[in-house]
């Protein structure tokens, strides 16, 4: 039988838990693969840029690209000025400025893929 940390082994079937474990990490995944897309995109949903008080997910985004510069640090990519687009970014988000913070994070994101 094999069996990750992630799930309960039992012999022959996935628990309850399990599957819902699964299916929250298909969920998480599928929210990165869209803010990501969304960041390297033009045209942004209104969704990615308010936080979640307002139904949004800013926050998450914001995670997304803090996580992406650590990423792409620690592979020994170039990361460009995209330390400094997500400090403007978060200073913003601090402020308010949410549709400013958001083009931030996205400028963060395509510094990256533009230095490399």
């Amino acid at each position: 039988m094999r069996c990750n940390l992630a799930v309960l082994c039992l012999p022959g079937r996935l628990s309850a838990h399990a599957v819902n474990i699964r299916g929250n990490l298909y969920i998480a995944f599928e929210l990165r693969f869209r803010i990501e897309a969304n960041l390297a995109g033009e045209q942004p949903l209104a969704m990615f840029q308010m936080p979640g008080q307002f139904g949004g997910k800013l926050e998450v985004v914001e995670r997304v690209e803090y996580d992406t510069i650590e990423y792409a640090r620690a592979a020994g990519m170039n990361i460009g000025n995209a330390e400094a687009e997500y400090a403007a970014g978060a200073n913003s988000f601090s402020s308010k400025q949410y549709g400013s913070a958001y083009r931030h994070f996205a400028n963060a994101y395509k510094a990256i893929l533009n230095a490399n």
